[in-house]
């Protein structure tokens, strides 16, 4: 597991065995249920002097390139609290949302990964599945979602294999 700052927020599991399929997916939508927590959470703003001042300096909406006027906020990052830029309170601040998404990157999912999990994932009933497939055993991506306290939130499941130019 990653975390915004792309550093590791956990060490490496290792797990061998006629289940690692299922125990996998286990593993993985528990980890779901603490990033969740940590996705609907707010950190309240921490603004510097030198933000603030840009902030007060700012005329012109980050998203929308129009105007500030009156109508502006300082937007900040709800996971760690730092400082954005200024944007139109009611227009794009509360269009501008932290979308529910945990990614799980493999390399090759599309061939062989992608093939095993989707045999086992009929098991997880109170999630609904989401597949851009290539060919009936063949998935480009796939998704797993369901609603946590009031708000869906996706496991999406991606090939890095699939953006490189060549194979490694």
């Amino acid at each position: 597991m990653v975390g915004p700052d792309g550093k590791s927020l956990k060490p490496v599991t290792v797990y061998r065995g006629l289940d690692a399929v299922d125990n996998f997916l286990h593993s993985i939508t528990a980890e779901e249920v603490i990033l969740t927590m940590k996705l609907l959470s707010v950190k309240p703003l921490q603004l510097t002097r030198e933000e603030e001042e840009a902030f007060q300096a700012a005329t012109v909406c980050y998203i929308c390139k129009k105007e500030l006027g009156e109508d502006r906020v300082r937007n900040h990052c709800h996971i760690t609290g730092k400082y954005r830029e200024a944007l139109h309170k009611k227009k794009c601040n509360f269009r501008f949302k932290l979308r529910k998404i945990i990614p799980i990157v493999f390399y090759n999912l599309k061939n062989y990964d992608g093939h095993l999990i989707m045999q086992h994932i009929s098991n997880f009933k109170d999630y609904d599945l989401q597949v851009i497939p290539t060919t009936m055993e063949k998935y480009i991506s796939f998704s797993m979602s369901k609603k946590c306290n009031e708000v869906r939130v996706c496991l999406h499941f991606i090939d890095s294999f699939q953006f490189l130019s060549s194979s490694l």
